[in-house]
């Protein structure tokens, strides 16, 4: 619902995000002990072992459909990874949003036909090349059960708030090691959602900026592979949901004390934006959420007359702000925080 800069409420937060990324590409390419070469479980390795491997005859028909115009766009891409000491494939796992999107385009751009997914009478799917990409290159399994992932999420600042798309379902990483053990076992209760979905998009499935900390509403039963983009949707590490929407009540509402009927108007006038639509946000903030903004606005309705008694006035604003985050950097820690401080502003 904010930017994960302004949620890390942090001098030079965006610095401190691109030193974490930089830390996610030498951990996803490990270096062997006392030796200036890189271990076979690194990127860099994994794809000169690809790159060896689309010589193989039967590569050729499993993975390239036995077509010389398929196989050779798929080493065109392995060697565009590869170019320049693997420059494009780090900036895969370190770039920001706006240029993880040019280098997508990029990349769908080498191309004529999609190689990572197709659509054969209507069923998409990876093709089998990128299944291999997907299993054998960019991880991401192997990666989410990573105790670094669990660590990784916690110095991005994602330990104990809501999800950053929907602001309604706490996040927790939560330590799970014994007393006796000697290295510390985390367990994320999270889903761990990609900006842009990694089944089309295999090549950006270990992009930091594209693993997005969320609940399972937001990722699996609303988004899944609905294609989201940055200039269509709200990306948490470069927009504010809070900055471009509203949360307003129905004047009309206002007196029944067991309804409030609220709709979510769009502020940015320079762009469209789908997020409200593709994550039924709206839908779901007039079901279940009411139940604790009625209240609030029940408790002002009903004992607003102590905002004119001195000796009354700071106890019951500090019952009415209750859990509200005052300052909007404050939004992701609270439960219904966007919701019940659109409220404040409106019934203040």
């Amino acid at each position: 619902m904010i930017r994960i800069q302004e949620h890390l409420n942090i001098d030079n937060a965006d610095l401190y995000l691109d030193n974490l990324a930089k830390e996610l590409w030498i951990f996803l390419n490990p270096m062997k002990v006392n030796k200036n070469e890189f271990k076979k479980s690194s990127l860099i390795k994994k794809l000169n072992a690809l790159l060896e491997l689309v010589d193989n005859p039967e590569y050729f028909k499993k993975y390239a459909n036995n077509s010389r115009l398929i196989l050779f766009l798929q080493k065109e891409f392995l060697e565009y990874l590869k170019n320049n000491s693997y420059e494009k494939l780090k900036l895969l796992v370190i770039s920001r949003p706006s240029d993880l999107l040019k280098l997508k385009n990029e990349i769908l751009g080498l191309s004529p036909i999609n190689i990572f997914y197709s659509n054969k009478e209507g069923k998409l799917g990876q093709t089998n090349f990128g299944k291999l990409l997907s299993e054998k290159l960019f991880n991401y399994s192997g990666f989410r059960g990573t105790q670094f992932c669990h660590e990784l999420m916690i110095r991005s600042g994602f330990d104990g708030v809501t999800c950053p798309y929907c602001n309604d379902s706490k996040i927790e990483i939560l330590d799970i090691s014994e007393e006796n053990e000697e290295t510390v076992r985390l367990k994320a209760y999270l889903d761990i959602d990609h900006f842009y979905p990694k089944s089309p998009n295999p090549f950006l499935a270990l992009s930091y900026y594209n693993l997005i900390p969320s609940c399972t509403n937001c990722n699996s039963r609303e988004k899944g592979n609905k294609e989201f983009c940055i200039l269509t949707h709200n990306h948490p590490y470069l927009d504010s949901f809070d900055k471009r929407y509203f949360f307003r009540i129905d004047a009309k509402t206002m007196t029944d004390n067991d309804s409030l009927e609220i709709r979510l108007d769009y502020l940015d006038k320079t762009r469209l934006d789908f997020t409200n639509r593709d994550l039924n946000i709206l839908n779901r903030y007039s079901g279940k959420n009411l139940k604790d903004a009625i209240k609030l606005k029940n408790l002002y309705q009903d004992y607003h007359h102590y905002l004119d008694v001195a000796e009354f006035e700071g106890a019951f604003k500090d019952l009415l702000l209750a859990n509200i985050p005052i300052h909007s950097c404050e939004i992701l820690k609270n439960i219904n925080g966007k919701l019940n401080r659109d409220i404040i502003k409106q019934i203040d």
